[in-house]
């Protein structure tokens, strides 16, 4: 599978010329960091009836990245994710192919190096 295979089926662009060249966010956000996952939710969320506060957005982006788009397989969340999270957040344009690529060959790796562990 090539660069190519992986922007034909996601849509993802290879190289926009139109992306964000200040990868620096602009704001700090509190984001509590806890054991588990139901423990980060727990701490993140706001009072229902509430306006979502950027806070618990960033934490939100950052909890489906891990766990949907990234596919973690660790029991904490990875905090790589939280200034490309802060980013997303802010609305700046980034190119993620190269970045979605790499997670997905780490996991076909760690795919295949499994199922020849259970063999």
């Amino acid at each position: 599978m090539s660069l190519i295979d992986v922007a034909a089926i996601t849509g993802l662009p290879i190289n926009s010329l139109d992306c964000t060249p200040d990868m620096q966010y602009q704001h700090q956000y509190n984001v509590i960091f806890n054991n588990s996952y139901s423990e980060f939710i727990t701490h993140n969320m706001g009072k229902e009836g509430t306006k979502i506060m950027d806070s618990e957005h960033v934490a939100f982006l950052f909890y489906w990245l891990n766990t949907i788009l990234f596919c973690s397989r660790s029991v904490q969340m990875s905090k790589l994710f939280l200034p490309l999270v802060a980013l997303l957040h802010e609305g700046k344009v980034l190119n993620l192919a190269k970045l979605l690529l790499g997670i997905f060959l780490k996991n076909l790796v760690y795919l295949s190096v499994t199922s020849e562990i259970i063999k």
